[in-house]
């Protein structure tokens, strides 16, 4: 087997980075995912934006069909 990236899914990779070094905000302690509490209003806020964000920037569906907002990526595009 072959692991090493094509030029497209090197080109995806660097995208993605750059755009979580932008918009992504790291959690500083705690299980990554994990929640002990419930979300205030604020950090829900934070994160339906977050969220908004990674629609603009086609970072959703990327195996969808391009008419349902998806990019029609391959799926080791999902890895």
């Amino acid at each position: 087997m072959n692991f090493d990236d094509t030029a497209e899914e090197a080109a995806f990779r660097t995208e993605v980075r750059s755009f979580l070094s932008t918009n992504a905000t790291l959690k500083s302690a705690g299980k990554p995912g994990a929640r002990s509490r419930a979300m205030s209003g604020e950090e829900l806020l934070r994160a339906k934006a977050f969220q908004a964000k990674k629609q603009r920037a086609g970072m959703v569906g990327l195996t969808w069909p391009k008419e349902w907002g998806g990019r029609e990526a391959p799926q080791i595009f999902q890895v």
